[in-house]
């Protein structure tokens, strides 16, 4: 028996693993800006340091799941 997974459910594990990536990064980088609490807050760019690492991991999360979302929709289309 063929198994067909709807399309909301592989939006939704998609979504999922956008944010879960994001949050680990997010994570990865507070823990790294506490280690060196110091010098960020002598730089006074602690906002701007989450504002920025934020986008950059939007960007990679976004290249990440381009070519799966391709190849998900061409089966889609031909298979």
């Amino acid at each position: 028996m063929k198994s067909i997974l709807s399309a909301s459910h592989l939006v939704r594990r998609y979504v999922l693993f956008g944010l879960t990536v994001i949050f680990a990064l997010t994570l990865v980088r507070a823990v790294l800006s506490l280690w060196k609490f110091p010098l960020v807050v002598e730089s006074g760019a602690l906002v701007d340091l989450f504002v920025t690492g934020l986008r950059f991991d939007v960007a990679l999360v976004a290249a990440m799941l381009l070519l799966p979302v391709i190849v998900v929709t061409l089966l889609g289309m031909f298979g």
